[in-house]
C-alpha cells in the first residue's frame, strides 16, 4: 500500500489532526472493522461520516512510518504499555482524521470519531496540534465526561520552555490563545495555565491587555498582555495564530 503523508493546511485555519495508527490490512478492512462496530460511523474515501448527526471529517491514510513507535512512546509520557508500543512498531497504517477547528462545537466532534476507530482496531490516539497521545482507555474516559474540562486534557498540553518559563500548546484548536508564564515555581505555573486555560473555554471571556488575572482568591495576581505567535512557523500544527497571552506575575511571593 503506497500512501501519501497527510497534507493538512494548517496555516490558513484552525485545522485539527488527530492520528489513528492500526494494523488494518487495508482500506477496505478498515471500512469493514467500522461497519463491524457499529459505532455510527462509516468511512468513505476520503471522509468519516457519522450518519445520526450528519457530521463528517476528512480522512488521509498514511503509510507505515518506522518512527512512529518511538514518536508515540515519547510523546506518551507512560499512557502506552509495551504490549500497544509492540503493535505500534508492527502498524500498517494511521488513519488522519481532519476537522475544522477554530471553536470548542467543532472539536467536540472530533473526539467520538476519533474513539470510533480506537474501537474498530485502532492503537493510540495522537493529538497533532498539541503533540499529546493517548491510549484507548484514557480517550474513552475523556469522551464519556459531560462538562467542558474534557475538551482541555484533551488538546492541550503544558510545556516547560526553559528555566522558569511555562506555556501551554494546542488552545488554537478551541479558537483561544495559548498562555504563558514565567518567573514563579512549576507548581504555580502549572495551576495557573490550567485555571486560566478553563476560564477561557468555559467563560469565552473578552480579555484585554491590562487587565488582571489570580487562579484563586488570596493568591498570587497576575497581569495580562499578548504577544503574536513566536513558538512554532506557521506551517507547524502546533501554531497558535491567535497569539498568546502572556501572564507577569504581580507579587513575588503568595499570600504576601
Amino acid at each position: 500500500m503506497d500512501l501519501p503523508n497527510h497534507t493538512a493546511d494548517f496555516s490558513n485555519e484552525s485545522t485539527i489532526v488527530i492520528g489513528i495508527p492500526g494494523t488494518w490490512a487495508d482500506a477496505d478492512a478498515l471500512r469493514h472493522a467500522l461497519q463491524r462496530h457499529d459505532g455510527g460511523y462509516s468511512y468513505a474515501g476520503m471522509m468519516l461520516l457519522h450518519e445520526a448527526t450528519q457530521t463528517s471529517c476528512g480522512v488521509e491514510l498514511v503509510d507505515h512510518d518506522p518512527n512512529l513507535r518511538e514518536a508515540y512512546e515519547m510523546a506518551s509520557f507512560g499512557r502506552l504499555d509495551e504490549t500497544v508500543l509492540e503493535k505500534l512498531a508492527e502498524h500498517t497504517f494511521t488513519v488522519y482524521l481532519v476537522g475544522e477547528g477554530g471553536s470548542t462545537e467543532k472539536a467536540k466532534t472530533l473526539l467520538p470519531a476519533a474513539l470510533a476507530l480506537l474501537e474498530a482496531g485502532g492503537l493510540a490516539v495522537k493529538v497533532e496540534a498539541s503533540g499529546k497521545v493517548f491510549n484507548q482507555e484514557d480517550w474513552a474516559t475523556l469522551c464519556a465526561l459531560d462538562d467542558a474540562t474534557y475538551l482541555y486534557d484533551a488538546f492541550v498540553l503544558k510545556l516547560h520552555a526553559g528555566g522558569d518559563v511555562y506555556h501551554t500548546c494546542g488552545m488554537h484548536s478551541l479558537g483561544l490563545r495559548d498562555a504563558i508564564v514565567g518567573a514563579v515555581e512549576a507548581e504555580v505555573a502549572a495551576h495557573t495555565l490550567d485555571v486560566f486555560s478553563m476560564y477561557q473555554i468555559l467563560e469565552q471571556p473578552n480579555i484585554q491587555t491590562g487587565e488582571s488575572f489570580s487562579p484563586k482568591e488570596d493568591w498570587l495576581t497576575f497581569q495580562i498582555s499578548d504577544t503574536p505567535e513566536k513558538r512554532f512557523a506557521t506551517d507547524d500544527a502546533r501554531h497558535n495564530r491567535y497569539g498568546l497571552w502572556v501572564l507577569h506575575p504581580e507579587e513575588s511571593i503568595i499570600g504576601a
